[in-house]
């Protein structure tokens, strides 16, 4: 019968409603120290031996009275607390254990935990468990034990033990996941880290993954601290490196974004400071939102996108169609162009800092723009505007210089020359490239005071230019059909005409 059984048995129990009270004595003496050693029962009475109990009738076992006396021990209240949590009770199950009733013991141990909410009983019962090969029930214990809440040295064993119980069962995955969630309590932690550096090694065998990523995945762990279990490398740049992580508290993946060890600790963590709250500043639809930072662990916590980066695509596709990259730099300009409008730039436009989330294009890392703040010349050097690079003048016609070399990129597959005006040779020529390379020439002049300043028009001008006609014949009936709408409506019409750029590259030009 379990304890709550008991306890309930105790209030339906007639006859024990019907005996009289015992009078209460006004000053109890202390309870005597009982200690039952071994089957026979050779018993301390405080620290004087006295004679043994009478043996048990026959036919009952001494350690059924032994079992029957202890449970009666574990109460609902403080005593039953104290006694489930002290050295008596751990006496009875040593009894227990040495007279072949192992099985009792663990059962006695339940009641105690009914009793006391223990980690340390809890942990007990699930070494008792494990030793006796009972899995499934240790599991459960120690899933527990492995909570964020209980003690370090608890929970590095419960989740040392379910990669175990996870790895004997086939899950090869899980197992892996448990060892490397012991080296982020743990870094030290030797056996968990032989076990995780022979799984992530077939795994990373099978997928053709290096030795880098693989030690790059233990430095995360160890970085992030018992919160967040690294799951894998999501990308790597200069200064920070992005895992892809569990918040163990929440239950939902996210990225982290840990820095490396660079310069001293007081500049890391002021640029941290500073990029969370340029990125932290804004609620935007194509700005991956910052969740927490953590300057002890030099990290910040990011929303996970889940469909990769923009430089990702390009590795895999070379290039994108001409209709998609257009598209995507509309969305990037207007992004900017909010940012600009808020009094910020970013300073680090590049197809690795832009990402997809259901479809839906995100930029991110605003920490160069945090480091100009802080008096550093940053930024990734091949997609820097000229001005920045040389000089280290940046404002927000830089950012629109980057960002028209991204499109550039995503078009072509490479990037334009340094300095030069983006050629699209992958669209045939025709009303439709001229008008794009006019936009992107634009964006990327080499003179700051030549180039696009604002992203809004920018994006506006990008998608005019990429509905435009294909083809020459295409383009030459369009531009007639303007021509005649213009003349009927007037000069002032005819010269807006000439001047717009659109109008004049559905033109075939002259020959030289």
């Amino acid at each position: 019968m379990g304890l709550l059984d008991r306890w309930l048995k105790g209030f339906l129990d007639d006859k024990a409603k019907e005996r009289p009270a015992e009078p209460v004595p006004q000053a109890p003496p202390a309870p005597p120290r009982v200690a039952v050693s071994g089957a026979a029962g050779a018993v301390l009475v405080g620290d004087e031996p006295v004679p043994a109990p009478e043996p048990a009738p026959e036919g009952r076992d001494q350690l059924d009275e032994v079992l029957k006396r202890a449970r009666a021990r574990l109460t609902l209240d403080a005593g039953g607390r104290r006694y489930a949590e002290g050295h008596e009770l751990q006496m009875e199950l040593s009894s227990l254990d040495a007279g072949g009733r192992s099985k009792a013991a663990d059962a006695l141990l339940t009641d105690a935990l009914l009793a006391s909410p223990s980690v340390e009983l809890r942990r007990q019962l699930a070494e008792r468990l494990l030793r006796r090969g009972d899995r499934a029930r240790a599991a459960t214990l120690l899933v527990r034990l492995a909570e964020p809440t209980v003690p370090e040295q608890h929970a590095v064993f419960a989740l040392q033990a379910l990669g175990e119980i996870a790895e004997a069962d086939g899950d090869v995955e899980l197992a892996r996941q448990r060892y490397e969630q012991v080296l982020a309590i743990d870094v030290g932690a030797t056996q968990a880290k032989t076990r995780a550096r022979r799984l992530r090694r077939d795994e990373d065998l099978q997928r053709g993954d290096d030795g880098r990523r693989v030690l790059a995945r233990f430095l995360g762990a160890r970085a992030a601290g018992s919160r967040y279990s690294v799951i894998d490398e999501v990308g790597r740049g200069g200064a920070a490196t992005v895992f892809r992580a569990r918040d163990r508290l929440i239950g939902r993946e996210v990225a982290l974004k840990i820095f490396h060890a660079r310069g001293s600790a007081e500049e890391r963590r002021a640029r941290i400071v500073h990029e969370a709250r340029i990125a932290g500043s804004f609620e935007h639809p194509h700005i991956v939102s910052i969740l927490d930072l953590d300057e002890g662990r030099d990290l910040l916590v990011m929303a996970l996108c889940e469909g990769g980066s923009l430089q990702r695509r390009l590795q895999q596709e070379h290039k994108l169609r001409h209709s998609e990259a257009v598209d995507l730099g509309a969305v990037l300009l207007r992004t900017l162009h909010d940012i600009h409008q808020a009094g910020q730039l970013h300073l680090d436009i590049k197809p690795s800092n832009l990402l997809f989330h259901e479809g839906q294009l995100m930029l991110c890392d605003f920490g160069t723009a945090g480091m100009k703040e802080l008096g550093a010349l940053a930024g990734t050097r091949a997609y820097m505007a000229p001005e920045h690079r040389l000089l280290g003048s940046a404002d927000a016609r830089a950012d629109l210089y980057m960002a028209g070399l991204v499109i550039a990129e995503a078009i072509e597959g490479h990037l334009p020359a340094f300095g030069a005006a983006p050629s699209l040779t992958a669209l045939a020529p025709g009303p439709r490239r001229r008008a794009l390379e006019a936009v992107l020439g634009r964006l990327c002049a080499r003179d700051p005071r030549d180039r696009s300043a604002n992203g809004g028009e920018a994006a506006e001008q990008l998608l005019l230019a990429g509905a435009l006609p294909l083809t020459d014949a295409e383009g030459a009936a369009l531009y007639h059909h303007v021509e005649s709408l213009a003349a009927r409506e007037g000069s002032a019409a005819q010269a807006r005409l000439a001047a717009s750029a659109m109008v004049q590259a559905l033109r075939v030009p002259a020959a030289p």
